[in-house]
């Protein structure tokens, strides 16, 4: 092969290359909808998972033993930390579809971000959605009207997880390891 063949050949096995991967960075949500997963600065996401802070145990005394004991089976406690747990979740699940999506496309009769429409019913139910911030209308779209399946949430999560690096064990094994700042 000349040198102008090789050249076309190697131009044309990155561009295929560069489509598959566009391709694997694409998420097909059950509505329909396809998103573009992008990275995510992991910095965000520690940030969003630190801002919550860890319910600590209740120390209570051991009488048998003479000395003050944490009490992880007190049941306020495990309320308090089962409400933990949902909020890092859904802060960074949040930070995950805010910063690490972009719409690819829409089915044609499928509601869009920029409709007012199903930010009318969300408010019925008590849902706030800032209209005039098109950062705030995308993920309220995303979560309460594009992605409605916990599927679809587990789609964003890997898609997004494989570009940043960071595992889903990482992410699990991140926010177990976060604290509150007195202990």
């Amino acid at each position: 092969m000349n040198t102008k063949t090789t050249d076309a050949v190697a131009v044309g096995i990155a561009e295929d290359a560069e489509k598959n991967n566009e391709k694997n960075d694409l998420i097909k949500l059950s509505t329909g909808v396809i998103l573009k997963a992008k990275t995510v600065s992991t910095f965000v996401l520690t940030e969003v998972t630190r801002r919550h802070k860890r319910p600590r145990p209740p120390v209570v005394v051991d009488e048998d033993k003479g000395r003050k004991m944490e009490n992880p089976s007190d049941p306020v406690y495990l309320d308090e930390l089962s409400d933990w747990e949902t909020n890092v979740a859904n802060s960074t699940m949040g930070a995950v579809i805010l910063f690490g999506t972009e719409v690819s496309s829409v089915p044609k009769d499928f509601t869009k971000p920029d409709n007012d429409d199903w930010i009318d019913e969300l408010e019925i139910l008590d849902i706030e959605v800032d209209k005039n911030s098109k950062k705030s209308r995308y993920l309220a779209w995303v979560k309460y009207i594009a992605a409605p399946h916990q599927s679809d949430l587990e789609k964003i999560m890997t898609s997004v997880s494989r570009l940043t690096g960071v595992t889903e064990e990482d992410v699990s094994n991140a926010v177990d390891s976060f604290r509150d700042d007195a202990e």
